[in-house]
């Protein structure tokens, strides 16, 4: 459990790491995590993401995920990339927007810090190695243990997920 000094309060809430080698190559897996369009097919646990606003090397994200048994959570993220010649580095912290006011009914989750490292793995192409982290604080009257068992889940069901969907893709040659 992390103690971090969020906007003046102390906010408690549990971090997920995840270090993996993928047989993705490092551009696939960064078009895989950061194209909403492709993200839609592959990311199961989304019930919907959109951009709300994108620049060259950020955007503002809206994503709401699959719950079950809960109140539905909202998230609106600024999700910046950077490509670096060892690495790319996608960070994504909480944000607002416009065009994404409070819903009736729906808990804003809050994102602290989530992201991705995808570095190469020796000199093969074909694969990755993605560090992936995830600190968010759900909101609402969620049991924390559910809570800290789903955030633990969360990086290696994701990773799941990428790998299996992006064994047939590449950049160039999207799966339909």
């Amino acid at each position: 459990v992390c103690l971090m000094k969020v906007l003046g309060t102390y906010t408690c809430s549990s971090i997920s790491v995840l270090r993996s080698d993928t047989s993705i190559g490092c551009i696939t897996a960064l078009d895989m995590w950061t194209n909403v369009e492709l993200r839609r097919r592959w990311d199961l646990s989304l019930d919907s993401i959109e951009v709300l606003e994108s620049t060259t090397d950020s955007a503002v994200v809206y994503w709401t995920p699959k719950m079950f048994l809960c109140s539905k959570r909202e998230v609106v993220q600024n999700v910046a990339v950077q490509k670096d010649p060892d690495k790319f580095v996608v960070v994504a912290v909480n944000s607002a927007h416009p065009k994404a006011p409070r819903q009736p009914g729906v808990i804003r989750a809050e994102s602290l810090l989530s992201g991705v490292i995808i570095r190469p793995v020796g000199n093969n192409p074909a694969s990755s190695r993605m560090t992936v982290l995830f600190q968010y604080d759900v909101r609402g009257w969620l049991l924390k243990c559910c809570v800290n068992s789903a955030s633990a889940r969360g990086p290696f069901y994701l990773h799941r997920l990428l790998t299996q969907y992006g064994g047939g893709y590449s950049p160039g040659n999207p799966r339909q």
